[in-house]
């Protein structure tokens, strides 16, 4: 019977206190809500590459390089076969994967391209515990031109029947004519938080030639000393590359649940993702979680001391302590349980907007309703703890035996409202710091963000097709393609070059120039092969020079532009000294021609901001013309495409058409960077909603607290100036004290994320950032809180005090 007039009491006071009620609630569902997404991400992220059965023994062989000028780089696949499973017996196998690029794919009359497919042998089965669908481990790799293919792709170009003994064209680059390769298996797909994902494995069998570069994985024995291992291989360089050369290598041995978020090496098999962005959650659901208890706890106080003028009847009554507090705890529990249901609501339905707005795939909210239900009751018990601590403080220093006066000692004073020192206050002060935290930090974020969209290498007006990784019958045909285009009036322009922006290049040659000095000799520069009309599509400007005349094949010359970071790093200051001079590039594996230097090219942004800008020689070779870029006006975006598809099949009628627009590498590139952008302003606009609901809610408490001192103050005389000033001054000092505190953390914060980008925004520059926010933040904090105040200093005295 208690425990229903409980529920009676509890519900119908919850009603009676509709607005107070709603923000408190609607403040913890939004809060819940975050954490289970937050934490469920995080969980999903550092789980990366621990479905592997063996994934405590596998590892990734890299090789770090550096040049005899100290130019460094960390490569995460190797170039050479370096048997390193025969030098040591604590490696009990090695795999093996090389990538098979620029190749094309049939079946019957499907074709379509893959940069997830490699060349291996079967020690993938051994490695990475490959499960198969179809087939047989011992024999699917074991001959020539035997390939297996993963269930996404089986399922797609081959439906539902079997697909063993089925054969696949495949045009690899270089060749005109397809290779056959018949399916030897089917393996099931590699999940969705795996560091890479593969379509299609192909057997080296007769494809020696493929022995370059690949991705090596070891598998270690379980009891292995992984540090000792590591001394031993860089003690064994010079086996592999002789003692000459052994200064110029290191060889590392990397975890595979390392990779996912503590890697960015040169040459990723895949985009890997950032453990800032982990971290970031992790501080962001920490600081919502404070945000929305301070708040909560704040509002509940506020309420308490409402109520005591009716708990204290209740005591008279005859109701015990333990009684009133249990009224305390009721009202706690339901308002969670309420909060926890509104926070599922919100999470069905957000969760489908999370790639689109956020760019998290929502695939890590699958099949997780019991870690939610975990999650939602752990934080609900974390706040009925941490809500309940102070009200039992309040109810057992002011409401216990048979004292019926009100205390203003002890524990009680800490949350008196009527105490200038109270808790209460640095709660707040907490509150606003970590709600300024994020919203500075959000705002240099996306400025950061705003720097990287305008150093885009991208032409002023018209949108980018971009072809990549064309294969050599391809690039072959690229001048009669390019005809063909520019016959259309859709057509903007149309170039090509080998690496495509905003992948960093990181091929070199060395060079000779007249008049270098000894210390050039030993030195490389950073070269990339572009169409004659590449510097005019991007409306790139010469500083000095020409641009690149029509190229001639089996001209018996080459023409060489350079950028200005090249020409300061050859000896130079003003590009009419260096042009004309003779230059010639000199590789091992490509024939350059003695040339001079035709012009001198603005420095641009070819790679993202995380990379400086290098010190580059363009020069003319079609055949290294791996991306081709075809400008279109934004407008006429679908008839363009519609047109160059047209062309594209009837230049190249055995190849898929098959492209990007430009944009879309950008935000790959800079996909961590754009997630926490997203990120942080979404959570920045979570804690201002549960911030500033919260300090409506507590200044209208705190404003009604104050109607008697409001009404004496006017019978005395006191202006509505002077009442509005006293009554929000409190709050102004709370703001700025906040304000001073979140400005040196997130100054800390934003610094220390700033480091990753070579280019970045001077936070002292923009000093004027900090000053905007808290002339914002805090004159709303006011002018919500001073027009409360004026509400209440309208009110007439009489009434006031009467009610009072």
């Amino acid at each position: 019977m208690l425990f229903f007039h409980q529920l009676k009491y509890v519900c119908r006071n919850l009603v009676k206190q509709k607005t107070y009620s709603l923000i408190n609630i609607l403040g913890l569902a939004v809060a819940m809500a975050s954490i289970v997404i937050i934490t469920l991400w995080v969980k999903y992220e550092l789980s990366y590459d621990q479905s592997f059965p063996k994934a405590d023994q596998i590892y990734r062989f890299t090789e770090e390089r550096s040049t005899p000028d100290g130019v460094q780089s960390h490569f995460a696949r190797i170039a050479y076969n370096h048997k390193i499973e025969d030098q040591f017996p604590e490696i009990e196998a090695r795999l093996r994967l090389a990538p098979l690029r620029y190749a094309t794919f049939s079946v019957d009359d499907k074709k379509f391209n893959s940069d997830k497919v490699y060349f291996t042998n079967s020690d993938v089965f051994k490695v990475f515990d490959l499960q198969m669908l179809e087939g047989d481990t011992s024999t699917a790799l074991k001959h020539s031109k035997s390939i297996i293919i993963s269930e996404k792709i089986a399922q797609t170009y081959f439906g539902n029947k079997n697909c063993l003994g089925s054969t696949m064209n495949i045009f690899i680059n270089h060749v005109e004519k397809p290779e056959i390769f018949t399916v030897t298996g089917v393996f099931k797909d590699f999940p969705a938080n795996a560091h890479l994902h593969i379509d299609l494995l192909v057997s080296f069998g007769d494809f020696d030639k493929y022995n370059g570069w690949a991705y090596n994985y070891v598998l270690v024995n379980k009891n292995a000393d992984i540090e000792g291992l590591r001394i031993k291989l860089s003690e064994s360089v010079d086996k592999f590359h002789g003692e000459e050369n052994a200064k110029y290598f290191k060889f590392h041995l990397q975890s595979i649940k390392d990779i996912h978020l503590h890697s960015k090496k040169d040459r990723e098999i895949e985009q890997n993702g950032s453990y800032q962005s982990v971290i970031l959650l992790i501080a962001a659901a920490v600081f919502i979680f404070l945000i929305a208890l301070i708040n909560y706890v704040n509002l509940n106080i506020a309420l308490l001391f409402r109520e005591l003028r009716y708990l204290k009847l209740c005591r008279i009554s005859g109701a015990s302590a333990v009684h009133i507090l249990n009224l305390q705890i009721a009202k706690s529990v339901i308002s969670s349980v309420l909060a926890s249901v509104i926070s599922l609501g919100i999470i069905l339905l957000i969760k489908d907007f999370l790639d689109k707005v956020f760019w998290l795939n929502a695939s890590f909210l699958k099949n997780q309703e019991s870690e939610m239900f975990f999650i939602l009751i752990t934080l609900m018990v974390l706040i009925l703890v941490l809500s309940s601590l102070p009200v039992f403080f309040i109810i057992y220093s002011r409401i216990r035996g048979n004292k019926l006066l009100f205390k203003n000692s002890g524990l009680n004073a800490l949350f008196n409202p009527n105490n200038k020192l109270m808790f209460r206050k640095l709660l707040l002060i907490t509150q606003f710091t970590v709600s300024f935290v994020l919203i500075v930090c959000s705002i240099i974020i996306n400025m950061q963000m705003s720097l990287i969209s305008s150093n885009k290498l991208e032409p002023e007006n018209g949108k980018v097709i971009v072809f990549n990784k064309v294969s050599t019958p391809i690039r072959n045909r690229f001048d009669a393609f390019k005809e063909e285009l520019l016959q259309n009036p859709l057509i903007k322009g149309v170039t090509a070059s080998m690496e495509t922006p905003p992948n960093q290049i990181l091929d070199g040659s060395g060079f000779e120039i007249s008049g270098m000095t000894e210390d050039q000799k030993a030195k490389s520069i950073y070269i990339n092969p572009v169409d004659d009309t590449y510097f005019s599509f991007y409306d790139q400007k010469m500083l000095f020079g020409e641009d690149f005349p029509p190229f001639v094949e089996g001209q018996g010359f080459d023409n060489y532009i350079i950028n200005e970071t090249a020409m300061r790093y050859l000896g130079y200051d003003d590009p009419k000294d260096i042009v004309g001079k003779r230059f010639k590039l000199i590789h091992s594996m490509l024939d350059f021609k003695d040339g001079t230097v035709l012009g001198v090219v603005n420095d641009f942004h070819y790679a993202s901001l995380h990379h400086k800008i290098d010190p580059m020689v363009y020069f003319q070779r079609p055949k290294f013309y791996f991306s081709f870029y075809v400008k279109v006006d934004s407008i006429a975006l679908s008839q363009s495409l519609a047109k160059i598809q047209e062309i594209w099949e009837k230049v190249y009628p055995n190849y898929p058409f098959d492209y990007v627009i430009s944009d879309q590498l950008y935000q790959e590139s800079y996909v961590n960077e754009h997630t926490q952008s997203k990120l942080s302003s979404g959570f920045s606009i979570v804690a201002i909603i549960i911030s500033f609901t919260g300090l409506i809610g507590l200044s209208t408490i705190m404003a009604n607290r104050r109607k008697k001192e409001i009404g004496i103050r006017k019978v005395l005389g006191a202006s509505t100036y002077k009442i509005v000033t006293k009554l929000s001054s409190e709050f102004f000092s709370l703001v700025f004290i906040a304000s001073a505190l979140a400005i040196i953390l997130s100054y800390f914060l934003m610094e220390k994320w700033l480091q990753n980008f070579v280019y970045r925004i001077n936070l002292i520059q923009n000093w004027w950032v900090f000053l905007l926010i808290f002339l914002a933040i805090s004159g709303f904090v006011m002018f919500v809180v001073t027009f409360k105040a004026f509400i209440s200093s309208r009110i007439n005295p009489v009434d006031c005090i009467r009610d009072e």
